[in-house]
């Protein structure tokens, strides 16, 4: 009969364990990331990035992105995209913040496009 390796057994059961643990974390992050971006409208994440973005005027120059935003660790990665995983795209005017949605269609400049807009 052959005989089965304590240490064999232990290293495996471990890599079973960590693989386990591994599964539960990423499925754990991908079920908080739909949730959230379910229940936040584009209109309170656009303004979530308008506050990050205000944020990183006072330390630097330019207009961010949402990716840099996250980046910077001012807003986290739920907040880059809207509930149809598309990024935000900001604009800094002269005067004015606008954060744009795509909406459903994941289309620039069409009807279903979610603007936000606040004076700087």
């Amino acid at each position: 009969m052959a005989q089965i390796s304590l240490k064999r057994v232990s290293i495996a059961l471990g890599l079973i364990f960590a693989l386990v643990v591994a599964i539960g974390l990423v499925v754990d992050w991908r079920t908080k990331e739909s949730v959230n971006q379910l229940i936040q409208s584009p209109e309170t994440g656009s303004r979530v990035i308008i506050a990050a973005v205000r944020a990183w005027q006072a330390d630097k120059q330019g207009c961010p992105t949402a990716r840099e935003l996250q980046d910077a660790k001012l807003i986290d990665p739920f907040h880059v995209t809207d509930r149809w995983r598309s990024r935000y795209l900001i604009e800094c005017a002269e005067e004015r913040l606008k954060v744009r949605s795509l909406g459903p269609d994941r289309k620039l400049d069409t009807p279903d496009d979610v603007v936000v807009s606040e004076r700087k």
